[in-house]
């Protein structure tokens, strides 16, 4: 009966489709608005992940949930989602492409064994569809991680960009001007 049962789950699984995020939080479940938009990608959307090897431990976790968060993705993406985690520091070739991205290399503070270290590396995310891109240039926070992911995979895979116009030349709205322009023209 116990063995009937594994093999009713197995046969069910293999048929149908669907992730569990046991965590307390639900930190690794995207957003119905996300599962549509992978959904929906027409054609292969490179995400190049230029993150160095040797973190530090307090940007481990950080390099664990973009990858853990990009598994998510792939799997709602029906095949045309490309992830590929590149160190930067392993090819000057590679660097070149980096920086000339928009993507900087940082310094980032290393406390082992009673030291203090001062280490460069990258951690930065380059989206890619046909002859568009869109960069973060340093993801040290997986606050809003989904949002800037989705919002980036939207605006390179989008068929026009929108337009909006504001009615005025006054500083006050520079603020809202700069969050427009992220997704509109």
């Amino acid at each position: 009966s116990f063995l009937g049962i594994i093999i009713l789950l197995n046969y069910i699984g293999t048929r149908y489709f669907f992730r569990l995020d046991l965590t307390q939080d639900r930190q690794y479940t995207i957003s119905q608005s996300t599962r549509k938009i992978l959904g929906n990608l027409d054609d292969i959307v490179t995400i190049k992940v230029f993150f160095s090897n040797k973190l530090p431990a307090n940007l481990l976790s950080v390099s664990e949930y973009v990858r853990d968060i990009l598994e998510e993705y792939t799997a709602f993406s029906h095949g045309n989602l490309q992830i590929n985690f590149i160190d930067p520091a392993s090819d000057p070739k590679i660097r070149e492409e980096v920086a000339s991205l928009g993507i900087p290399e940082i310094q980032m503070n290393i406390f082992e064994k009673d030291t203090f270290q001062v280490q460069n590396g990258y951690l930065g995310i380059g989206i890619f569809y046909v002859d568009k891109h869109e960069v973060m240039p340093v993801v040290q926070d997986t606050q809003n991680l989904e949002y800037q992911l989705t919002s980036a995979l939207r605006k390179v895979t989008a068929k026009e960009t929108k337009v909006i116009g504001l009615l005025t030349e006054s500083e006050d709205y520079q603020i809202l001007r700069e969050a427009l322009a992220k997704n509109y023209e």
